[in-house]
């Protein structure tokens, strides 16, 4: 079983929650929350929040980074984000565990290599350290292997332990995870559609946004052990390893050493601003969309 979520912003407009519930197209959505070390919101974070949680779409949130040679950065970035989101949660009295994410598409502002590394793994550390839930990491394989350098073995085991989302606009993304910390575990939530599908077909549409194409991702499993898989706790340990992607949906944490227990549209970086961002994936970060691929309305499910 497929489990489909979106992941929204300001760019989808005024959603009208009620109608995508109804439709029942989409099984839960990841709103965008904060983008850099504030005090910038995704103008519509509040009301996707709240209406994604009266209608039992709300799964989680994300941050776009905005990384720098500073690691006291990385922590500031994650205290906007998960202040703002414990607000938004409280206003809503929402209890339930929510997904984390560290956005990390954007390295203009930081060198290749040990400082990149060192700066997303303070941001994750700062947020598992604040919600005790493991912070899951959303990036392309291309963008990661051309930032990370070469990765040392502590701290890929590190990554290794956080749940992959990975933006692939194909429809088998195992040859595109082909980074280190992720090579062998794989990945849990994998963005497979935007402005297009595989094959170069438009994106798809949902009754309700009448904004932006909204990103479509698909979970291998359920919604409940997705749910489920939300809710460890930063630092704990599986039993047994994780099964191959393709015996079914990785279980996060992996081995964790943790010491704290969008899209294919050529947006060039001159022309970002934050009331224009959500995934604003550059060309280079998701993959050539593979024309010889026709999914249909797999997405639709």
């Amino acid at each position: 079983m497929t489990t489909t979520i979106l992941d929204v912003s300001a760019a989808q407009g005024v959603i009208e929650w009620a109608t995508l519930a109804a439709a029942g197209r989409c099984d839960g959505v990841i709103c965008k929350a904060t983008e850099g070390a504030g005090p910038y919101v995704d103008p519509q974070f509040d009301a996707n929040f709240s209406g994604a949680a009266r209608n039992a779409l709300l799964l989680g949130t994300y941050h776009y980074a905005h990384p720098d040679e500073s690691l006291d950065d990385a922590a500031i970035e994650a205290r906007h984000y998960v202040s703002s989101v414990l607000k938004r949660a409280k206003a809503n009295d929402w209890t339930a565990p929510l997904l984390y994410a560290l956005d990390i598409e954007n390295a203009r502002r930081i060198r290749k290599g040990p400082p990149f590394v060192a700066w997303c793994r303070a941001f994750v550390e700062t947020i598992e350290a604040m919600t005790s839930l493991t912070c899951w990491v959303y990036t392309g394989g291309p963008f990661w292997d051309e930032n990370d350098g070469d990765i040392d073995a502590e701290s890929a085991a590190f990554f290794a332990a956080r749940p992959l989302w990975i933006a692939a606009y194909v429809t088998d993304p195992a040859k595109w995870v082909k980074m280190t910390p992720w090579r062998v575990v794989g990945h849990a939530l994998h963005q497979w559609a935007g402005d297009v599908q595989p094959g170069g077909k438009p994106g798809i549409r949902y009754p309700g946004i009448a904004g932006n194409v909204v990103d479509t991702n698909r979970y291998d499993g359920t919604f409940a052990a997705l749910r489920g898989l939300i809710g460890r706790g930063a630092g704990a340990r599986d039993t047994e390893p994780a099964p191959a992607p393709s015996s079914g949906p990785p279980t996060w944490p992996q081995t964790p050493t943790s010491k704290s227990s969008q899209r294919l549209r050529a947006v060039r970086p001159e022309e970002w601003s934050p009331q224009t961002s959500a995934h604003t994936v550059l060309p280079d970060i998701v993959p050539a969309i593979e024309d010889e691929v026709d999914t249909g309305g797999e997405g639709d499910s």
